[in-house]
């Protein structure tokens, strides 16, 4: 399968959402994509582990090593 080529603009998903809804009235079928779902995949979340460090004292690995640490468990 190859990778999409287009970004999906606001607009294109918000047709999406919509016409995925009115076609389940129909055929009595969950929408693949919701307004919900829409949403969230154009929003952008950025997350801060500052607090849960300062409270716990727990030391986070360095993503790269996590990465070599499974990988060396796989080969």
């Amino acid at each position: 399968v190859k990778p999409p080529t287009k970004e999906a603009k606001a607009w294109m998903l918000g047709v999406a959402w919509r016409a995925l809804k009115f076609t389940s009235l129909f055929t009595r079928n969950e929408p693949s994509i919701t307004k919900d779902t829409a949403k969230s995949s154009i929003t952008l979340s950025y997350y801060n582990n500052n607090k849960v460090i300062e409270q716990t004292g727990i030391v986070f690995k360095p993503l790269a090593q996590s990465i070599t640490e499974i990988t060396q468990h796989l080969k």
